[in-house]
């Protein structure tokens, strides 16, 4: 029985942690890109507060929805671009979700956006 719970103990302690990570954090909307070849996920978002503030691991200011439809439903990013686009012309701040297990061209992949007041 001791051997059968220090093998346990031990498997625990080698058990590395998953590398993804997914972060909140506030910021209004800087620019915005659409793009129709692919790259960066076909639409992203600059923002005033850098994703690398949260995760290290993501390229510096901007984040993509996925509107190529790679790590979300091509409907679900075009809805987020729109609310994005909503915010950045009512020059409102972003509550936005930013995953660094997803990436395109380096780039965090975001799944969450909510405007605040």
């Amino acid at each position: 029985m001791k051997k059968l719970v220090s093998l346990v103990l031990m498997g625990l302690m080698l058990t590395t942690p998953a590398i993804g990570a997914e972060k909140y954090m506030v910021s209004k909307i800087k620019n915005l890109l659409v793009a129709s070849d692919g790259d960066f996920g076909n639409c992203m978002v600059e923002l005033y507060v850098s994703p690398t503030t949260v995760l290290s691991s993501c390229a510096d200011g901007w984040v993509s929805f996925s509107c190529s439809g790679t790590f979300a439903a091509k409907s679900d990013a075009k809805g987020m671009m729109e609310m994005a686009q909503l915010a950045f012309l009512l020059d409102k701040e972003v509550n936005i979700g930013v995953d660094d297990s997803k990436l395109h061209n380096g780039y965090c992949l975001s799944s969450y956006l909510a405007i605040l007041q």
